[in-house]
């Protein structure tokens, strides 16, 4: 039998605020010992959590469970800023969840699990806040999500591969790739143009292009810009490194240039080409939603094949507004891997 209804009330969940590090930490070096999920990401460091949460542009969003005053559950996400149909909104993104295993199912049914999700939701979701939280789970997690959480799929997610010596690159006459330490404001411009008749959209405006990749501690990334004479016509962002279970890939971390602009998307290519070469990366990848006319830019134009993840991740989401129905997500929503907790 399960515990009685009194018991299963003791875990109080609340929003972590400025005070709660040594909380959090004593939590992930003691408490979530033995919590075993293959996807799990190691332990952050102070210095990474304080980049995610605190520094993040769009803000913090970290739910902890507590039981007399220890965490025993605890979800960290990422707040996205976006564009739907043009209007400011509010994504979130799960990156990590934790529970401490001799709890797991020890306080009644709904288990801790389902019971942290849900206050997740409650927490930062709605018409006003959060209007729609998602993330990659396995196909264990999604079942939990969909049966308890009212999760729904947008699709099962493929990736774009290439060896990179065999990307197909066209003409880019009169565009100069120059790598960048720091983004200007003028990419907030290429933004608003790459961002029109994009249904749902991250805001990859300076402020985020900066934070996401340049002022990130555990990861070294390599960004440029692509510019026809003074004009910023294009962006791309690379790093060397693991995804889908294969080591030292190049990753597309990002790609910003309007669908029309084939000069400016074929001198970007040729510069990942180029980073990937001197990477020692044989594979360039990159993930884009297949209804993205920049899908068909990668895999049309520039030869890539599309393969699907080998654990078959779901991109799941739970909604907060009616509008963001799964077809209505499958078809307009555009995100790439500076999107996601992958890069």
């Amino acid at each position: 039998m399960g515990a009685p209804a009194s018991e299963a009330q003791t875990t109080l969940f609340r929003e972590a605020d400025s005070g709660d590090e040594e909380l959090v930490f004593s939590a992930y070096s003691h408490s979530f010992e033995g919590d075993v999920d293959a996807r799990a990401p190691e332990s952050p460091s102070s210095t990474t959590w304080n980049w995610r949460q605190s520094a993040n542009p769009a803000g913090s969003r970290v739910l902890l469970g507590l039981r007399d005053e220890r965490v025993v559950s605890l979800i960290s996400g990422s707040a996205q800023r976006m564009l739907i149909d043009g209007e400011p909104a509010l994504f979130s993104r799960i990156d990590d969840m934790r529970v401490a295993p001799e709890v797991r199912r020890a306080l009644g049914r709904p288990g801790l699990v389902v019971r942290t999700g849900r206050a997740y939701a409650s927490t930062f979701g709605g018409a006003d806040r959060d209007v729609l939280v998602w993330g990659f789970p396995t196909p264990a997690a999604w079942r939990v999500c969909n049966w308890h959480m009212k999760a729904d799929v947008v699709r099962t997610q493929f990736k774009l591969i290439r060896e990179a010596h065999e990307v197909r690159i066209g003409s880019a006459a009169g565009v100069d790739v120059q790598p960048v330490t720091r983004f200007d404001e003028d990419v907030d411009q290429l933004f608003a143009r790459f961002a029109e008749g994009k249904g749902a959209v991250l805001v990859r405006d300076a402020a985020f292009l900066n934070w996401r990749f340049l002022d990130r501690p555990d990861h070294t990334y390599e960004c440029a810009v692509a510019r026809r004479g003074g004009e910023l016509v294009g962006a791309s962002v690379f790093r060397r490194g693991d995804f889908d279970g294969d080591a030292g890939v190049g990753l597309v971390c990002d790609w910003m240039v309007t669908p029309d602009d084939e000069h400016a998307a074929n001198a970007l290519l040729g510069w990942l080409v180029e980073r990937a070469d001197a990477s020692g990366c044989e594979q360039l990848v990159s993930l884009i939603p297949e209804s993205s006319p920049d899908w068909r830019l990668f895999h049309d134009r520039a030869d890539f094949l599309a393969v699907r993840l080998k654990k078959r991740f779901f991109l799941a989401f739970r909604p907060f507004t009616k509008r963001l129905r799964p077809h209505w997500l499958y078809d307009r929503w555009h995100y790439t891997l500076a999107d996601t907790d992958f890069c």
